[in-house]
C-alpha cells in the first residue's frame, strides 16, 4: 500500500491496510514530518501499527520503490525518471540523493534493478535492502547513499559479505 497522505492519516490508511491484510507500506513524504511532537507521537503509533500486524514499511519519508522484474515492474515514486531495467541496485536514505542517483541513471542509460528509498528507515533498512540484493540475481552491483547507520557492526557485516559476490559502492552524506 502506497501512503501519500498527511498527519493523523496516515495511521488511519495504515490501521485499514493492516485490518484488511496488506503486507507492506511505502510512506512517501507528507507523510509524518510535519511538526515535531505530534510528528514523533505518529512516528511511535505507525509502529505500533506496523509491528502489531506483521507489516513492513518504507519510509516513512522515502523517494519510493523500483523493481524493473518484469514479473513486478514496479515504479512507485514521484521522480518522473525512466527507469529501465538492468542490474544495477541503488538504495538511498534521502529523497534528493536518490532523485540524483536516478536522473544520473537515466542520463548514462545505465539500468536498475532496484531502488529503495529508505527515509526514516522506520522498518526497513540499508542493511535489509543489502541482504535483499544478496540474494537477487538481477543484481550485479549494489549503490548506497546513507547518511547514518542505525546498527553499524550489522551493516560491516553484512557488506563484507554481500561485497565477496557483488561490487558496493557506498556515499556516507553529511560528511
Amino acid at each position: 500500500v502506497i501512503i501519500t497522505a498527511a498527519g493523523d492519516e496516515v495511521l488511519e490508511f495504515a490501521a485499514e491496510a493492516a485490518a484488511n491484510g496488506a503486507r507492506a507500506l511505502l510512506v512517501l513524504p507528507t507523510g509524518l514530518e510535519d511538526d515535531g511532537v505530534a510528528s514523533l507521537e505518529r512516528h511511535e503509533q505507525l509502529l505500533e501499527i506496523v509491528r502489531g500486524s506483521g507489516l513492513r514499511i518504507v519510509g516513512p519519508g522515502s523517494l519510493g520503490v523500483v523493481n524493473t522484474a518484469p514479473e513486478v515492474s514496479l515504479n512507485a515514486t514521484f521522480s518522473g525518471a525512466r527507469v529501465r531495467a538492468g542490474s544495477l541496485a541503488i538504495g538511498a536514505q534521502a529523497v534528493a540523493p536518490g532523485l540524483g542517483l536516478l536522473g544520473h541513471a537515466e542520463a548514462r542509460q545505465m539500468g536498475i534493478s532496484i531502488l529503495v528509498s529508505v527515509g526514516g528507515r522506520a522498518d526497513v533498512s540499508t542493511n535489509d535492502l543489502l541482504e535483499w540484493c544478496e540474494a537477487d540475481d538481477r543484481t550485479a552491483v549494489v549503490m548506497l547513499y546513507v547518511e547514518s547507520f542505525g546498527n553499524p557492526e550489522r551493516f560491516t557485516r553484512v557488506a563484507q559479505r554481500v561485497s565477496r559476490r557483488k561490487p558496493i559502492l557506498i556515499v556516507k552524506g553529511r560528511r
